[in-house]
């Protein structure tokens, strides 16, 4: 699966950036976390991490554009250690399951209908 790498809001007051290093190249391998791009405005020097594990298909952007929130950076395709929808977990406390004595087998006493 490919997943598109888009350029997250950049923070209050930052409009947009200028790309300043792109620090990967196509068929390079990341994991999350991994610095992909390094953006530089009149504010601030940011380092763009990959989001996802896997491969580097193709890169969109290059060192020199001017980029806005939102803009797609590069695609990456999914390796198998790529985050997966949750899996639910067996409940720690599984409810008990509340049994009622057996009517029929009781005998019947003096105390009428409560059977005490």
């Amino acid at each position: 699966m490919i997943k598109e790498v888009i350029l997250p809001d950049l923070g209050e007051g930052i409009d947009g950036a200028e790309v300043s290093e792109v620090s990967v190249s196509v068929g390079d391998i990341v994991e999350s976390d991994d610095t992909i791009l390094v953006l530089e405005s009149d504010k601030a020097s940011m380092e763009i991490p990959a989001d996802v594990n896997g491969s580097i298909t193709e890169i969109l952007v290059s060192a020199g554009d001017e980029l806005k929130p939102g803009h797609i950076l590069m695609k990456i395709e999914l390796s198998g250690d790529a985050p997966k929808e949750k899996v639910p977990v067996e409940e720690k406390n599984p409810k008990r399951k509340i049994t009622t004595p057996n009517r029929k087998n009781r005998t019947k006493t003096s105390f009428g209908r409560f059977g005490l």
